[in-house]
């Protein structure tokens, strides 16, 4: 029927959201280790600073003994002068150039830095926006009747976001638009009438609205079996990256504690 096939094909589409969170998790592995090299840059500055200071101290209780040395002889030794310059010449020049070194290792190191973050921030936004398009299946609540299953996925061109009960065993699916554009808010938790009308208070980390001035559309992430390890860190996780993809491609800010959240894993 095709009620069965729309089942199979939204478990399909589960299985391929599992890989490419497996895929993320990897792409996120490796970027973890580039900001770990920028660690090591760092730690190579401080290095670089405390070699400065013990070096400035040296030179610096040198060239107070040959002054005194010098003082001493009252300038009558023109070696010891001669040294004395050399030696404040040397802690100059090695100074110039230490300092040199540090502008260019911290400039190295904003740069670099400037682009692992482009380069996050590049790779996140195609992530979520091939999310959007991929779309997944939710529970959608109503303002009558019970949750049912729902496809919601975004055109290409991510202007519209549409839903169809894939619940139904009978007739033709009705694939319902909502223009991404007119969105005023996108919510996390239970938060609407319609909502807190019909969605479980044990669910509210499985539940987020987007916000029309005249509709809600209010989702549900369908929960795990009962049984599954990590049950309710893996339904607020899945939560979490579509909340902030639907936030991104309204043109909201990502809130912080989902952002710190994505962040995190």
């Amino acid at each position: 029927s095709k009620g069965n096939e729309a089942e199979r094909a939204g478990l399909k589409r589960a299985k391929e959201e599992q890989a490419a969170a497996e895929v993320r998790k990897a792409e996120r592995a490796k970027l973890k280790a580039a900001e770990r090299g920028v660690t090591q840059l760092r730690k190579q500055l401080v290095d670089a600073e405390k070699a400065l200071r013990t070096t400035r101290s040296q030179l610096g209780t040198k060239l107070k003994s040959t002054e005194a040395q010098v003082s001493s002889l009252k300038g009558k030794n023109e070696e010891l002068v001669a040294e004395l310059t050399a030696a404040r010449d040397a802690l100059a020049e090695y100074e110039t150039q230490l300092e040199s070194g540090r502008q260019e290792l911290v400039a190295a190191s904003a740069d670099y830095e400037g682009r692992l973050a482009e380069a996050l921030r590049i790779k996140q936004c195609e992530t979520w926006r091939k999310m959007l398009i991929r779309g997944s299946i939710f529970l959608k609540h109503g303002r009558r009747g019970k949750p049912h299953k729902t496809l919601v996925y975004c055109d290409k061109e991510l202007r519209y976001v549409y839903y169809a009960n894939i619940a139904k065993l009978f007739g033709t699916i009705t694939h319902s638009r909502l223009d991404l554009s007119a969105v005023t808010e996108v919510r996390h938790g239970i938060k609407t009438e319609v909502l807190k009308r019909s969605a479980s208070a044990e669910h509210v980390y499985a539940c987020f609205s987007l916000i029309w001035p005249d509709y809600t559309l209010d989702l549900e992430i369908p929960y795990y079996p009962k049984d599954h390890a990590d049950r309710d860190r893996l339904v607020l996780d899945h939560r979490n990256e579509w909340l902030a993809a639907f936030s991104w491609v309204t043109g909201g800010q990502v809130p912080s504690d989902i952002a710190l959240s994505l962040d995190s894993r």
